[in-house]
């Protein structure tokens, strides 16, 4: 039998150990060691969490993969607990880093744990990926994504073959003279003067401002570089886009 928690519930803290106080007395009776073995954490890591530490990646999938509670609700708070996604909700990996490409072929790179997925658009290749703290995505001025975040990210190429489509969204960059892949946000509109570019805000250390040209890479005759707002521009191209930002699920900080 596992030995019931004594302490009470978090009077302060994140909403979210809020609700996993709330999973481990409504579900495992306030028995910290039976939850701690059933979503694969050792108990003195839950004890800490319910009592207002930060949970850890692995702790909040462990809870989403028995699929007890709304991975969304436990995330954000949002909807009913209990409310499960729909029939038919893919569900889809977790990466430990921005994919190359789709999950199939960087599995190295691809965790056994995962969450549903329910979205409008059909998925084809998807993967989560969690925003880690100390993202440079997370300290540009005007960029919602934070610390914590959870972005599905579709790799499916039919999905990234026009610029215009990518307008405004979140997008994964690959870089050809590295093996990085980096995370970026396509302007709204396109460059008034070049109506085939777009700006895009590479999130990087610096974050840095290139374009995205709207057509392949391959076949692409070769251009000059030129001096943008006394920088030289890089260029990047369609097929260097391995992934588009379909969904973000906040995660919810501090009261």
């Amino acid at each position: 039998m596992g030995r019931k928690r004594v302490n009470p519930p978090p009077a302060e803290g994140l909403a979210v150990c809020h609700r996993i106080d709330w999973v481990l007395r409504t579900d495992y009776s306030n028995k910290l060691t039976v939850m701690a073995q059933a979503i694969g954490v050792p108990k003195a890591v839950l004890s800490r969490v319910v009592n207002g530490q930060a949970p850890s990646a692995q702790l909040l999938e462990g809870i989403a993969r028995l699929g007890t509670v709304s991975a969304h609700w436990l995330l954000t708070g949002e909807g009913d607990a209990r409310n499960q996604p729909a029939v038919g909700a893919a569900f889809v990996p977790l990466a430990r880093d921005l994919l190359g490409g789709p999950p199939d072929v960087h599995r190295e790179l691809v965790g056994p744990l995962g969450f549903p997925a329910a979205s409008p658009l059909r998925l084809v290749a998807p993967y989560w990926y969690r925003i880690s703290e100390g993202s440079p995505a997370t300290r540009r001025e005007g960029e919602p994504t934070q610390a914590g975040d959870y972005l599905l990210i579709e790799t499916d190429p039919a999905g990234t073959r026009s610029a215009r489509l990518l307008a405004g969204k979140l997008i994964v960059l690959h870089n050809p003279a590295s093996a990085n892949a980096l995370l970026a946000r396509v302007a709204k509109d396109r460059d008034y003067f070049e109506p085939d570019q777009f700006d895009l805000l590479v999130f990087d250390d610096p974050p840095r401002t290139q374009i995205l040209v709207d057509c392949q890479r391959e076949g692409t005759p070769a251009q000059p570089s030129r001096k943008k707002g006394g920088n030289t521009e890089i260029k990047n191209y369609l097929d260097d886009v391995v992934g588009v930002v379909l969904q973000r699920l906040a995660f919810e900080g501090p009261h």
